[in-house]
């Protein structure tokens, strides 16, 4: 849920307008949109969730019934497309229930633009998921040309898996801030990662 993210100085995060939040994920839940508003945040704010007609009481927040994938089809949107739609994405929060792991291929490509880097990364990260239909092929393309065999969690993530996503976050010149335990699942954590450049 977004009321655990973790945004810093918020008037340096949100930049000068015209500027974006973009939000994937939100199963109707819009507290961390607000506080950014109360906070002073003067960006676009829009939520992209498809999982249900989600509506903001708030008119400053844009709601879309769309959700991410490796690539379009239905209500579903590859991240180059939102990347390419929205202006000065200043903040990128991503909490589509271990989805992650399918757009993370396309968004370490994008991340590696200096000109469509968002300042904040907000990410529900998880290790394991109890979803059938999530192949994480992102995970098996990177450890397979890594040739790095680990232990992993039973049906999730490796130790290795995890330093490796930890490489790529530094090699986009992105640090974590601040990590918190998911107060719902065990097997999943909000991270919250600033470009330091």
């Amino acid at each position: 849920p977004g009321e655990s993210k973790n945004v810093c100085q918020v008037e340096k995060a949100c930049g000068s307008s015209p500027c974006t939040v973009l939000s994937f994920g939100s199963n109707g839940q819009f507290d961390f949109e607000e506080d950014l508003i109360k906070n002073g945040c003067t960006c676009d704010i829009v939520v992209l969730d498809c999982t249900g007609d989600f509506r903001s009481p708030l008119k400053k927040i844009i709601t879309h019934k769309l959700c991410l994938d490796s690539y379009p089809h239905g209500h579903y949107v590859d991240i180059e497309t939102v990347f390419k739609r929205f202006e000065n994405i200043r903040i990128l929060k991503i909490d589509i229930e271990g989805y992650e792991w399918e757009i993370f291929s396309k968004l370490f490509e994008l991340l590696s633009s200096k000109e469509r880097r968002p300042y904040v990364l907000l990410l529900e990260l998880h290790i394991q998921s109890s979803l059938k239909d999530l192949s994480w092929s992102y995970k098996n393309e990177l450890i397979s040309s890594q040739n790095i065999r680990s232990k992993r969690v039973k049906g999730g993530k490796s130790v290795a898996e995890m330093a490796l996503l930890s490489q790529l976050w530094f090699n986009t010149s992105y640090r974590l801030l601040s990590i918190e335990a998911n107060a719902y699942s065990r097997f999943a954590a909000e991270l919250s990662l600033y470009r330091s450049v």
